[in-house]
């Protein structure tokens, strides 16, 4: 019981983690409980109490890999999902060495489709007190087993299901080393250490240890980043925290006040030319906050819908002035100005803005602004 947190609530037991007066907006009936029960009217509530009464397809909930829906619905049409956009991921107990996709109205049906139950989780859901976590349920049993134990190469369900995801399961390990780092493994610039005496290098061997792997909570702990471990010395690392554009902390866990921008492009002639498309996020007195560009080719991208994330340049971002978004479409080959669109933002409360918009290419070049 050791605190590494400044505070220590490393070290709190569960009841005493539970103490939240003021919680996020988005973290209610999020499947994990962040207040001590509370007695209102003769009954106990938390926040994860009366949520068949919530909104479980919203802004918060979508695509986080949690099913708030009973059907998965907040989970449907994802950026990381591999299926059409009303299926979910599913291994059919009859055909285990592929993932296949199961159609979103057989989920939640109280029909076990998928090997481990996945597609009725709220059968596999158990609180362990302050959060929900998913079982793999074993198939033709009523056993299930923890989520953590699959592919661990022995088998505890009768049948021995949940090691089939074995051969499904394959794990990638990504070795990578930062040349800018101040310590080198001393076999890694062997090489690099010629005879240009003008060069001090100092380079001091450290011993190349197993890879250490990172634990289920060192991964968690990142939420929407990417844990990555530091060496700091021969003997000691620390885990630190790449975070996405949107999110930002130590441990990523603040939302980044940002535009996020759906575009989908119509052209009437020229499929077969590419058109480069430059995105502004400005304010009213023409300072550009941020900006990205696409590129699109009619007879590739038709049906593409680019997603591009645009945030503001301070943060957080001055309310008292108006914002927009202007687009510029030119020729990718002849560098010709094509047409130009702009869009207002017009609720400046929302930290993140959402807005899709479809661009009609005009046939000739050099159109005005259009809105």
């Amino acid at each position: 019981r050791t605190k590494d947190c400044d505070n220590g609530e490393d070290e709190r037991r569960i009841d005493e983690l539970l103490v939240e007066n003021h919680i996020y907006f988005q973290t209610i009936c999020d499947g994990n409980r962040d207040l001590l029960p509370v007695l209102i009217d003769g009954r106990y509530e938390t926040d994860e109490t009366e949520c068949q009464f919530w909104l479980c397809n919203n802004t918060y909930s979508r695509c986080d890999r949690f099913w708030l829906c009973k059907n998965g619905a907040d989970e449907v049409n994802c950026p990381f999902s591999n299926c059409s956009e009303f299926e979910h991921s599913c291994i059919f107990p009859n055909d285990t060495p592929k993932v296949s996709c199961l159609p979103i109205n057989q989920a939640g049906d109280s029909v076990i489709h998928c090997l481990g139950a996945t597609d009725e989780r709220h059968i596999t859901q158990y609180n362990d007190g302050y959060r929900f976590l998913q079982r793999f349920k074993c198939w033709n049993d009523s056993e299930s087993v923890s989520s953590l134990s699959l592919c661990n190469r022995k088998p505890e369900c009768r049948f021995g299901d949940d090691e089939i995801f074995y051969t499904v399961k394959q794990f990638k390990l990504i070795y990578f080393k930062l040349l800018s780092m101040p310590l080198y493994l001393t076999q890694s610039i062997a090489d690099e250490i010629s005879s240009e005496k003008s060069i001090q290098t100092t380079a001091q061997s450290i011993p190349v240890d197993p890879l250490a792997r990172m634990s289920q909570m060192d991964q968690w702990q990142c939420n929407h980043g990417i844990p990555i471990r530091i060496r700091i010395d021969s003997t000691r690392n620390e885990t630190h925290c790449l975070c996405p554009p949107s999110y930002y902390g130590d441990l990523c866990e603040y939302q980044s006040q940002r535009v996020s921008l759906t575009i989908q492009v119509r052209v009437a002639t020229d499929w077969r030319n590419v058109f480069s498309f430059i995105i502004l996020l400005i304010d009213d007195n023409e300072i550009i906050q941020s900006h990205d560009h696409i590129e699109y080719l009619a007879i590739r991208d038709c049906d593409t819908k680019f997603n591009v994330y645009l945030l503001y340049s301070t943060r957080s971002k001055n309310i008292s002035k108006n914002y927009f978004i202007r687009i510029h479409a030119f020729n990718r080959l002849t560098l010709k100005y094509r047409a130009s669109w702009i869009f207002p933002l017009k609720f400046l409360f929302l930290p993140v803005h959402r807005l899709s918009v479809l661009l009609k290419v005009p046939v000739l070049d050099n159109q005005p602004i259009q809105t």
